[in-house]
């Protein structure tokens, strides 16, 4: 999408930069807020908003939004990693119940984040754009909303 718009493969590497910046310090105060809490549904819809919001705002086009798109889904991103390490934490009863879920949980994670990108990027070469995947990242986070909201609430695994 940035390339389709003039942007420079220069532009592009500093969005990749400016959303992994956003995201590492998010990823490690989002997992504090969430330990403070009983509840996490308003942590998990902030942070799946943010990643809708963000998206959208690439999804629109503008020059003048990519930014802000950028800095939101970075954000989301970060926040949703916190939040599902902590989950494994928050949501079983001990540590061999939390190690359990969290190796299940993270092999599959894992094991979608390895071919993500590769199938993202076959989308766009089929595609010639950036459209479909971005609504593929908004329907997927708002999965991602639904599927939190159900783990935020204040109750053990098991």
């Amino acid at each position: 999408m940035l390339a389709e718009q003039g942007f420079s493969p220069t532009s592009a590497g500093w969005m990749l930069s400016l959303m992994q910046m956003v995201s590492v310090p998010v990823t490690f105060i989002v997992p504090i807020l969430a330990g403070r809490t009983r509840d996490q549904r308003m942590l998990t819809t902030i942070t799946c908003f943010s990643l809708i919001v963000g998206y959208a705002l690439l999804l629109s086009g503008l020059p003048s939004l990519v930014t802000i798109g950028v800095t939101l889904a970075g954000i989301g991103a970060g926040a949703s990693f916190g939040l599902v390490t902590m989950f494994f934490v928050l949501r079983t009863k001990d540590a061999r119940q939390a190690a359990s879920l969290s190796g299940m949980a993270q092999s599959f994670g894992y094991m979608l984040a390895a071919v993500g990108p590769l199938l993202f990027g076959m989308l766009h070469d089929w595609t010639k754009g950036w459209t479909l995947p971005l609504l593929i990242q908004v329907l997927l986070a708002i999965a991602l909303l639904i599927a939190g909201i159900q783990a935020s609430k204040n109750r053990m695994i098991g």
